[in-house]
């Protein structure tokens, strides 16, 4: 049993550390364990997004882009962009922090 979870381990650290697609997730996720916020944020909704946004699984122009094959320092944030005339790269960190 105790090999068969270290393998287990091995293979996430693997998967999250090689894929550009998990850079944030793999930035925040250092442990295979439950993480506590989902017991904290009670309103489903809040928990989900949160979710979505730790695994990159959202609108953002750094996946949008991706899927479009558009260079990552060109997935500008339409709103800084309109609004300050700012061409910064829309990400998890950009949208928590700036926008």
């Amino acid at each position: 049993k105790q090999w068969y979870q270290r393998r287990v381990r091995a293979i996430w650290k693997s998967s999250i550390t090689s894929s550009p697609k998990l850079h944030l997730y793999s930035t925040l996720k250092t442990h295979f364990t439950k993480e506590h916020y989902l017991d904290l944020i009670k309103i489903y909704k809040d928990r989900a997004n949160l979710t979505r946004i730790r695994i990159s699984a959202h609108r953002l122009e750094i996946e949008a882009g991706r899927h479009r094959n558009i260079p990552r320092h060109e997935r500008a944030c339409a709103w800084c962009d309109l609004v300050f005339d700012k061409k910064e790269v829309e990400d998890e960190l950009h949208l928590l922090n700036f926008c």
